[in-house]
């Protein structure tokens, strides 16, 4: 829970979350430590086959820090981005996001 070990990453569906030596810090969550947490990524795996989600203070070179939903949606929209999740919502992108794709 609070990124301390190394892990193989042995899925390379996952390049977001593997460093160059295909190492990943995993953080893990179960139902009793967060429900709603658990529930997201379940169903997110349901869904994509993939249980996994990339948590990202978004510091890029040359924009600093992400610090509000302003900036994330335009990040979102410039990054060609499928869409995010903002504490309680899910935004899609109206033009990349396809319902029927599983």
């Amino acid at each position: 829970p609070f990124m301390l070990e190394f892990r193989k990453v042995i899925s390379a569906s996952i390049p977001a979350v593997t460093h160059v030596d295909n190492s990943a810090r995993p953080q893990s969550v179960n139902k009793l430590q967060n429900i709603r947490m658990h529930q997201l990524l379940s169903t997110y795996h349901a869904v994509s086959g993939v249980g996994v989600l990339c948590n990202t203070s978004l510091n890029f070179n040359g924009c600093g820090f992400i610090n509000r939903l302003s900036d994330l949606y335009r990040f979102a929209s410039e990054n060609e981005l499928d869409g995010f999740v903002f504490e309680d919502k899910l935004f899609l992108h109206p033009d990349r996001h396809n319902e029927n794709v599983k």
